[in-house]
């Protein structure tokens, strides 16, 4: 029986530790020597405490520990760049999680009704206006084409179905993001499409270190701005 190989517990724990105690994106926290969290994670978990919905908030903190966690490691490691490719994957996947999960919480909780009639598309659906051994034709090249009549009505679409620069234009009509967020979040999900397998060697995309850095820039932005859109309309006590 081949015998397990481990990295030796004590290399582990420096690791662990090192990621930790540089985890928080708070120099004025990873300096404080009376830090007040027993684990790092409450820091995270505090981060998103305008979020009413704990699950959710949960997830959140756990989601941006972890985006951390691996840069932290990719950063202690200074692995190479072929190496590298899946900590920059894995958090650019991971930041557009978080944002599209905040934009489409804040969308669906404070603007229900206001986006019900901004997702709505047109489609036209057949009716039939002539008696039924009727025909409209159009010539076409020397082609008879049958001319179908259709009704013009408006199609509801659910929000997560629409493309996420839709729900973007929506939630900057709204000021919930201001429009450079938006297009940095844009921007973001294009690379995160990007990593598909198919796309991306169709395209030869490779990521870079410096849009997994991006993604992470646009935490405090978009935080602040969704939070401060949330506390201005609990406070309104809408």
């Amino acid at each position: 029986m081949t015998k397990k190989l481990f990295i030796p517990k004590k290399t582990r724990e420096i690791v662990v530790s090192y990621c930790n105690n540089f985890i928080v994106p708070d120099n004025n926290y990873i300096d404080n020597p009376t830090k007040t969290h027993t684990h790092p994670i409450d820091w995270f978990k505090d981060y998103f405490d305008f979020i009413g919905d704990t699950a959710l908030k949960t997830h959140l903190a756990e989601a941006y520990y972890q985006a951390r966690f691996i840069y932290k490691i990719m950063q202690g490691l200074q692995l190479t760049s072929f190496k590298r490719n899946a900590f920059v994957k894995f958090q650019i996947q991971q930041y557009a999680s978080i944002y599209e999960a905040l934009l489409d919480f804040i969308l669906e909780k404070y603007n229900k009704e206001d986006i019900k009639e901004k997702l709505k598309e047109v489609e036209y659906k057949p009716i039939s206006v002539f008696a039924s051994n009727v025909e409209c034709n159009v010539d076409e090249n020397g082609q008879k084409e049958k001319v179908f009549t259709c009704r013009k009505s408006a199609k509801k679409i659910n929000l997560k179905n629409t493309r996420i620069d839709k729900r973007t234009e929506i939630a900057a009509s709204l000021g919930i993001i201001s429009q450079t967020t938006k297009q940095s979040f844009d921007n973001l999900y294009d690379l995160r499409n990007n990593i598909h397998l198919l796309k991306a060697s169709i395209a030869n995309y490779r990521p870079k270190v410096e849009e997994s850095f991006e993604a992470f820039k646009l935490m405090s932005s978009f935080v602040l701005e969704v939070k401060t859109y949330v506390l201005k309309f609990e406070n309104q006590g809408v």
